[in-house]
């Protein structure tokens, strides 16, 4: 199983508009949802997650590839970002993994 699988499980089980490629899609056959907000807001209150936006879930996930170890580059390229300076806005949350590199290298140097 592949660390994604679970992820595409769940997206494959949404009921979905024949034809229409979007998990959420819009109003026009073919065109996915503009305005995400009123799905958002149903999510937030049955996943009892008030007051979270959604950018905080685009945050988080930043700052896990930060902590395993991804560069910049590889987590604005998962983010749909056309450029690193998009994503250098996510680098003060790169000074954890940072120091964890510095500390497994300096213990492989003892």
């Amino acid at each position: 199983m592949d660390p994604g699988d679970p992820a595409i499980a769940v997206l494959r089980a949404i009921p979905r508009r024949d034809g229409d490629p979007f998990v959420i899609a819009g109003t026009s056959p073919g065109r996915p949802a503009k305005d995400l907000h009123h799905y958002w807001q149903r999510i937030r209150r049955r996943a009892d997650l008030e007051g979270v936006r959604i950018h905080d879930l685009r945050h988080s996930y930043a700052s896990g590839g930060l902590m395993v170890g991804e560069g910049l580059p590889m987590i604005g390229k998962l983010l749909g970002h056309t450029n690193v300076h998009m994503t250098a806005r996510y680098a003060h949350l790169a000074n954890d993994p940072f120091k964890f590199a510095a500390n497994r290298i300096a213990e492989v140097s003892e």
